[in-house]
């Protein structure tokens, strides 16, 4: 009920203006007067503008909503260009707005390939329209979400008495390593590096981004400028789970002060949820159109025989590297489903590929963007050729699918490393980002490995248990649980002028 009356409650001010307000009303007899509607708690979400930020913040969004919080979920206007008109409609039924604010990008930008002009762009720009939509929105806002590299929503929210909790989309490794770079215990290549809970991470597993060790790098500044202010937040919540990362979340909390660190993950529909939630696990994708045929294809084969081959919304590959990715494809004698974008090229079609379908065309099945989360969660499916990005890690963690990591850039090398450190697969070697070519005999033997393995493949059903014990029956984990509590508190004390903002409720451990 509640995500009707806030559909219709928004649907009332969007036309208030015209003067059919009346109208609108007589229309969705389930509305509520407005003053009701204010009465709800009210959560700003704000992502870093980029799919594997986008996904897992729209996901915790759907499950606050399902709580029973009011949800305005702000992206870039790029970005809310590529939502459907029907797609907006849904959200909105289930309790979401979407919003969007300037990017600072021309309209025409290829953000694909202009990520760091992206991001400086984001912290000029971003700042002023933000804090704007904060003081203008209806109802008031109770607490802001936003992605950990967007500090300045830190600020925004203070001067404005609103709470603040930053949201980190990558890995606790990933957060640790940053950590010891930004208290000077780690200064580079000279150093053994030493992740908590990770040991087998080493220095060319470290953040593409950090790597130069350069304060005056502007994309070292951006990795590393959110992590100062995670004190001032109420909650770091994290999109991961104890039993995955236990003794990071511990040292962190422990020996960097990060008391306010919250494990809500796996943050993902559970499969039995279709009948029970709003939130379903073959739910289309909200910011990009999917093949869904693939689906039907996938129906057709063996348990476990098929590689599903995705590397992300970003990375870029050249022409001859694309090339021997699809002959050692070929060569490994697997069925795979392929992700291919459009513009994985560099922005060009590969040319050799009509040669190339007719001769795998029996045991292949390619589309430009896939339903991964149900990709990977098919029966059919027996490993994952994955970029390593921490969203498609986890939900692969999470489906109990083995994976074969080639990073691009960023976070994706550590998260390569700790999918073969954890057991849970194996990494190819190199870096697609890099001028060396990883050559097809070099694919083939990896692909092979990782489809033939009974260890990975227990490894990652193992883990798979531990995903699914980390959630409650209504896919809630008990961060989670306490997330959304605090949320309602902090909601409540404000609206009794009480000074404090969260009831003291204790993280998993």
């Amino acid at each position: 009920m509640l995500s009707m009356q806030w559909y219709c409650f928004v649907r009332l001010l969007q036309t208030s203006a015209t003067g059919r307000a009346s109208s609108q009303l007589a229309r969705y007899p389930f509305c509520r007067e407005r003053e009701e509607m204010e009465q709800k708690s009210h959560l700003i979400l704000l992502p870093l503008p980029f799919m594997g930020h986008m996904n897992p913040m729209m996901r915790l969004a759907e499950f606050l909503a399902t709580g029973g919080h009011l949800v305005t979920f702000v992206s870039s206007i790029a970005n809310h260009r590529d939502v459907s008109p029907t797609a907006q409609e849904a959200l909105l039924r289930r309790g979401i707005r979407l919003m969007s604010i300037p990017d600072g990008l021309p309209e025409d930008a290829d953000r694909t390939t202009q990520v760091v002009e992206l991001c400086e762009s984001l912290l000029s720009t971003m700042p002023g329209p933000f804090k704007e939509l904060l003081a203008t929105l209806t109802p008031p806002p109770s607490c802001v979400i936003a992605d950990t590299f967007l500090p300045f929503t830190v600020s925004a929210s203070i001067s404005l008495g609103i709470p603040h909790v930053s949201f980190w989309t990558q890995s606790m490794a990933s957060l640790a390593s940053l950590f010891l770079v930004a208290n000077n215990l780690y200064k580079g290549p000279t150093q053994e590096l030493a992740v908590p809970g990770a040991a087998f991470l080493t220095e060319t597993d470290m953040n593409t981004f950090i790597r130069c060790y350069e304060p005056s790098n502007f994309m070292y500044r951006f990795i590393l400028g959110g992590l100062d202010r995670l004190h001032l937040s109420e909650w770091v919540v994290v999109n991961t789970f104890i039993d995955l990362e236990r003794e990071t979340i511990e040292i962190l909390r422990k020996q960097h002060g990060l008391h306010n660190l919250l494990a809500v993950g796996p943050l993902l529909p559970l499969p039995h949820e279709a009948s029970a939630r709003n939130i379903k696990a073959d739910d289309p994708s909200i910011f990009r159109a999917e093949d869904r045929d693939c689906i039907s294809w996938l129906n057709k084969r063996e348990p476990k025989s098929v590689l599903y081959v995705s590397f992300g919304s970003l990375a870029l590959l050249s022409e001859t590297q694309m090339e021997d990715v699809a002959l050692g494809l070929e060569a490994c004698g697997y069925p795979f489903l392929w992700v291919v974008r459009s513009d994985i090229i560099h922005g060009r079609p590969p040319k050799f590929m009509d040669d190339y379908l007719q001769r795998v065309k029996d045991r292949v099945f390619i589309v430009a963007w896939g339903p991964q989360l149900q990709v990977l969660r098919h029966p059919a499916i027996g490993g994952f050729f994955t970029h390593g990005g921490w969203n498609s890690t986890i939900e692969a963690i999470s489906a109990g699918v083995p994976m074969l990591g080639w990073p691009y850039f960023a976070d994706q090398p550590m998260d390569c490393a700790c999918i073969e450190g954890w057991g849970l697969g194996l990494r190819l070697g190199g870096a697609m980002s890099s001028d060396k070519i990883v050559g097809r005999d070099t694919i083939e033997t990896k692909v092979r490995l990782l489809m033939s393995s009974k260890m990975f493949q227990e490894s990652s059903h193992d883990m798979k248990i531990f995903a699914n014990r980390a959630v409650s029956e209504n896919g809630y984990s008990k961060d989670l649980q306490t997330l959304m509590k605090s949320l309602q508190v902090a909601y409540l004390k404000r609206k009794t002028k009480d000074t404090g903002y969260i009831e003291s409720l204790q993280p998993q451990t």
